[in-house]
């Protein structure tokens, strides 16, 4: 249970981090999903634990492929200004 509890708290971290740069959240459904959490983890009913575990999972796995996808995309742009510029001195 403590590798299960130990990446929910880092699985939150992310999420909530996300959430509230991103405007998704408001810092009090920030507290009020973390005090769900938290009630749920303080149950010890294990259904409940595992919904919070996989939510938390798939919201974080989403932030990073997301963020992966978003880096991708403006290495491309850049490559592309690049190869834009290089044309532009060269008189092409």
């Amino acid at each position: 249970m403590k590798s299960l509890l130990d990446k929910m708290r880092a699985d939150w971290a992310v999420v909530a981090e996300n959430r509230l740069e991103t405007g998704d959240w408001t810092e009090e459904d920030e507290r009020d999903i973390g005090l769900a959490v938290k009630a749920a983890v303080d149950s010890g009913d294990s259904s409940t634990i595992a919904m919070w575990s996989h939510w938390l999972s798939d919201a974080a796995s989403w932030v990073c492929a997301y963020n992966l996808i978003i880096r991708s995309a403006e290495a491309g742009m850049r490559a592309k200004a690049a190869e834009e510029k290089a044309k532009r001195e060269r008189g092409n």
